[in-house]
Parts: C-alpha cells; sequence; structure tokens
C-alpha cells in the first residue's frame, strides 16, 4: 500500500498542474466598488525610476538560463540514468539472461525478472537474500523505481522527489 501511495502522488504531482479547472462563476459573491484613480504619466515615470530590471549581456533573460540550468541537469541525470540500464542490460546478456545469477560484480539485487546474488549471500545458506530478492521482483519492485528515477531525472531540482526517493528506500 505503501508503494501505492507514494508512486502515486508523485506521478500525481506532474497530472494535477497540467489539467484544467472550471469554476462556478454564477455564485453568488458580493462585489465592492472601488474608487476611480487616475495616474498621470508624471506621475508614472516617478514611480519607474529606480525601478529597472537587471539586463544581462546578449540579450539573454533570466528565463533562458533557468531553462539551460534545468535542462543540463536533466541531460546529466539521464545520461547516468540511460548508463546505468545500458549497463544492467550489457550484464544480462553477457549471463546468457539467466534468471538467477551468482555474481561478484554487483550486490544482490533483482531486476524485473532478473535476480543477481552476491556470492557472500549464498555462504552459511542465507537463502533469505534469494527470497527477498525474489518478492521484488514478483511485486514489481523494478517498476516503482524505474518511474522514480526517471521523475528524479524530470524533477531534479525539486527537494521533495528526495524525501520520496528516501521513504521508498525505507
Amino acid at each position: 500500500m505503501n508503494r501505492f501511495y507514494l508512486l502515486g502522488t508523485a506521478i500525481l504531482s506532474f497530472i494535477i498542474p497540467i489539467l484544467s479547472y472550471s469554476f462556478d462563476k454564477s455564485a453568488d459573491i458580493d462585489s465592492v466598488l472601488l474608487p476611480v484613480v487616475t495616474i498621470s504619466a508624471q506621475m508614472e515615470n516617478g514611480l519607474n525610476t529606480g525601478m529597472n530590471h537587471p539586463t544581462l549581456p546578449g540579450n539573454i533573460s533570466l528565463g533562458q538560463i533557468l531553462l539551460t540550468v534545468y535542462l543540463t541537469g536533466v541531460l546529466i541525470l539521464g545520461t547516468q540514468l540511460m548508463r546505468r540500464l545500458v549497463f544492467i542490460r550489457n550484464f544480462i546478456r553477457r549471463n546468457g539472461g539467466k534468471t538467477v545469477t551468482v555474481t561478484p560484480e554487483i550486490d544482490s539485487v533483482s531486476f524485473f525478472k532478473w535476480i543477481f546474488i552476491h556470492p557472500r549471500h549464498q555462504e552459511n545458506g542465507n537463502q533469505w537474500v534469494l527470497e527477498h530478492e525474489r518478492v521484488h521482483s514478483r511485486q514489481g519492485h523494478s517498476f516503482d523505481v524505474l518511474v522514480m528515477e526517471i521523475l528524479t531525472v524530470l524533477n531534479w531540482f525539486n527537494p521533495f522527489i528526495y524525501l520520496f526517493n528516501l521513504a521508498r528506500n525505507t
């Protein structure tokens, strides 16, 4: 239940802002009439004095800078995620696509239907590690992890995504 809550709220945080809302504007709202105020051109110029917005060389706007920083973060984290996925794909191919693979290269972990067991977890009859990874595999834990990794790539600037990841890992 906890995993569905965490995954659902993370996905909803992207969907809700996209939705369009309509409110009943015919509701009876008391209106207040405000007095008319006229601002002369001289007064308007006086108000704007000293309120110059900072300009950047080459007509670069703050929005362009923020978009560049955001896209750079997405590019870096997206590249890291792709490298990890390619590593896993190559590792599965190298080991013949076996469901359970004993390997000292990576720690005990499951990825969809594949389970990788570190040799230290096979010593002394530690079958609970294999069973633990089988449960993760059956419950589709890899899907949760992959979705949260993609959301982290897209939302890297938001500190709450890291709190979601901490909660998911506990």
